[in-house]
């Protein structure tokens, strides 16, 4: 089974945006399903946001498939 990241993208719902990884600190998304990242394990210890500073990943979906 593996897993992927995807959520809506803010300025049009009808759009997913796919979590691609991150670059010096910043999580990237792209629009092109290809271009997701792909994990073996579940990676939703990755959305956590304990302090509030992690708005990048509201509405966040963790996909099996």
């Amino acid at each position: 089974m593996t897993y992927y990241i995807r959520k809506p993208s803010s300025l049009n719902n009808s759009v997913d945006l796919y979590y691609v990884g991150s670059s010096q600190g910043f999580a990237r998304w792209s629009d092109k399903f290809d271009d997701r990242k792909v994990y073996k394990v579940d990676p939703t210890y990755l959305t956590k946001n304990d302090d509030g500073k992690n708005g990048g990943w509201k509405r966040i979906t963790v996909v099996t498939e």
